[in-house]
Parts: structure tokens; C-alpha cells; sequence
């Protein structure tokens, strides 16, 4: 199975940078954000992903361990993400969250409808949540 590798590429707007790194194999695409996903952030993104759909993927895995700051556009990001992947029968997955990132994802409600790389006794017990 080959993959293909993009490089890494700022996405600068405004005060905030994050920087995308996308990751194509065959069965899923991977994207991992590094840095903040504000309302400045969310565009490139959103753009990245409409080129990924193109290629029908089974699975979209965005990896957040090193997403330092989400905000509501950020959330909205992601469920907007989730919304279109499941309207063409993809899923999409959360790689890596922190315990901050999964504390967060608990209070806005969506740990029940993303699946993570995170085991749900962990994510609960480290978070003090019961989902």
C-alpha cells in the first residue's frame, strides 16, 4: 500500500498560524494541525478537505495532539467536517486528542459523535466526565 506525503504548509491569517500536514493513503486520509483552530484557521482547512473528498476516502483521521487553541469556528470546523464526510459515507476520526482537547470535545457534546484513537474509559476518567 503506498502513500503518498505532502510536506507541511503554513496556513497564516491574521495573528494566528496552524499548519496543516496531509497525509494520503488509499483507505483514509490523515491530517495532522498543529498550532491554533480559530475562525482564521478554519478555511484552509475546510478547503483541504473538499480536495480530500474528491478521492472518496473511507476515513478522515484529523490528528490535534499538537492543536494548541480551538474555538467555537474551530468546533464548527469540526462538525461541519463530520456532517459532509458522513453525507458521502465517510467517517471522520480524532487522532490524538489531549486531555484538555477531549475535555473540551466532552462539554460541547461531541465525544459521542467522533469517534478518537482514545481509549473512552481513559478519556473519562482523565477527564472526570462520563459520557
Amino acid at each position: 500500500m503506498s502513500t503518498n506525503h505532502s510536506p507541511p504548509f503554513p496556513l497564516h491569517s491574521g495573528s494566528s498560524t496552524a499548519v496543516l500536514d496531509v497525509e494520503v493513503d488509499p483507505v483514509a486520509s490523515r491530517f495532522v494541525l498543529r498550532g491554533e483552530l480559530d475562525m482564521d484557521g478554519t478555511l484552509p482547512v475546510t478547503d483541504a478537505i473538499t480536495l480530500l473528498l474528491r478521492r472518496a476516502p473511507a476515513e478522515v483521521i484529523i490528528d490535534v495532539a499538537e492543536m494548541d487553541f480551538v474555538d467555537a469556528a474551530g468546533i464548527g470546523l469540526i462538525i461541519g467536517a463530520r456532517n459532509t464526510l458522513a453525507a458521502h459515507e465517510a467517517t471522520l476520526r480524532i487522532s490524538n486528542p489531549t486531555a484538555r482537547t477531549r475535555r473540551l470535545f466532552a462539554l460541547c457534546g461531541l465525544s459521542a459523535l467522533l469517534p478518537t484513537d482514545a481509549p473512552p474509559d481513559a478519556a473519562s476518567s482523565a477527564l472526570g466526565v462520563v459520557c
